[in-house]
């Protein structure tokens, strides 16, 4: 055992102590605490350590809102929220230092959320068996050790009486659970779509076989639930990818819809939806006052998904380009926009670098204004020199990894100027941190 002191927390939750010379690794410590630990592992650079006593606690430091905090979706819960606010502003602050991006204005205020609880419009399950029982839960911080979850905080309170149901069914006709060491076993996750402001939702029981025994009875105890929409996904596949796109639909609608920003939308079981609803319209507002369009405003929407932000656009644009690699989110945010009685918008599936090119050469279309939302590893460099060769006056950028951002911002400042940055908590108790940056073209 060692007493030692928390000098800084990292991008990755956990704090930093040294000894001999070597950082320490803690998870739920932070900065200025002093803590007793017990070494796990030792490695050429650094040890992992395990968290025993708080010996000095933090001022910050408050009381776990978590029941299960082992699981990692509340990690920092411990942490009062305005210190967590400013810690996500510092770590973008210092990614953004670190690649040279001048920004010559102070940083607001991170946009928090008076009350996360069951903020979140999905969830997705893990199912194992433990001790001949048919468990679902929630995986352990850095691992795969299965927690049984009878009540997150952060879902709906569905969730928790559904999956009873589930467990109870698979456990009366000894329907098996995944087991990934071996490969053997049927049910592998339950994933949950709500309908934020229609209280329709969808549930999807990720399988590695459609042939499953009695789920007639399982359908049949469902429905007390009151289930809009319900798919089978057939995953035989080895790794830990949740979907395919081999998708049956069982009963129900085969979507559900939901409302942002006054807009609705129509979801299908992989359909990409900002999870945190009420956070996300902060976000997406934030583009809008970025983007200041005018009537004769064109744009390019890349990394669009099934239209969120491209439909918010074309409300006040000329026209909005909406470009998405997945064929089947294009088809659904055309949907989207028939559902908003939008006609000035045009979703293509496609590369959006090669589709981009396409429009400026073949049809002309030069766009003044780009947004781009890549996923978390941000976007390819091919699409950066795409960006460039756009010549647009105005680019946004909303990234959910300040690590990323910072890198693809670094290309992009030699033809354009950072005006403006803010950040948004869309996902409370965590040290995620979602960011909307305006540039301008020199």
């Amino acid at each position: 055992m060692y007493d030692l002191s928390i000098n800084k927390v990292t991008d990755l939750g956990f704090g930093v102590a040294e000894l001999n010379g070597k950082n320490v690794f803690v998870d739920g410590t932070y900065t200025g605490e002093k803590v007793k630990v017990l070494i796990q592992e030792e490695h050429p650079t650094y040890y992992s350590a395990e968290l025993r006593e708080v010996l000095e606690p933090s001022p910050f430091r408050i009381e776990h809102v978590c029941r299960c905090a082992s699981c990692g979706g509340c990690s920092f819960d411990f942490i009062e929220q305005e210190e967590l606010l400013r810690l996500k502003n510092e770590f973008l602050v210092s990614c953004l230092k670190e690649n040279g991006i001048k920004f010559n204005h102070a940083l607001p205020k991170c946009i928090g959320m008076d009350d996360f609880r069951a903020y979140r419009n999905k969830a997705i399950y893990y199912v194992r068996n433990q001790n001949g029982e048919f468990v679902i839960g929630f995986f352990a911080k850095h691992s795969h050790n299965l927690i049984k979850i009878d009540n997150c905080i952060l879902e709906p309170e569905c969730t928790a009486r559904t999956n009873a149901i589930i467990a109870d069914w698979a456990n009366e006709f000894g329907i098996s659970a995944y087991d990934e060491k071996n490969g053997n076993g049927l049910i592998k996750n339950i994933v949950y779509r709500f309908g934020v402001q229609t209280d329709e939702k969808m549930l999807v029981i990720v399988a590695a076989d459609y042939n499953i025994e009695h789920l007639d009875e399982l359908v049949a105890g469902l429905s007390k639930m009151n289930f809009s929409s319900i798919w089978l996904c057939k995953n035989d596949g080895t790794n830990n990818n949740i979907w395919t796109e081999d998708l049956k639909h069982i009963s129900g609608n085969r979507y559900i819809s939901t409302r942002l920003c006054n807009l609705k939308f129509e979801l299908a079981p992989r359909s990409f939806f900002q999870l945190n609803s009420s956070q996300c319209e902060k976000l997406y507002q934030i583009v809008l006052d970025f983007a200041q369009l005018k009537s004769e405003d064109l744009v390019f929407d890349l990394y669009c998904g099934i239209g969120t932000i491209s439909l918010l656009l074309a409300r006040n644009a000329k026209k909005v380009y909406g470009i998405e690699i997945i064929p089947e989110a294009t088809e659904n945010a055309k949907t989207n926009a028939e559902l908003n009685g939008l006609n000035n918008v045009e979703f293509i599936s496609g590369k959006s670098e090669i589709v981009c090119e396409k429009l400026v050469k073949d049809q002309k279309v030069e766009a003044n204004v780009v947004v781009v939302d890549p996923p978390r590893k941000g976007c390819d460099v091919s699409l950066i020199s795409t960006l460039l060769f756009l010549k647009a006056e105005k680019i946004i950028y909303v990234s959910c990894n300040p690590k990323s951002l910072a890198r693809d911002l670094k290309l992009l400042t030699g033809k354009y100027n950072v005006e403006r940055i803010a950040t948004v908590d869309l996902f409370p108790n965590t040290l995620n941190v979602e960011t909307v940056v305006l540039m301008s073209r020199k």
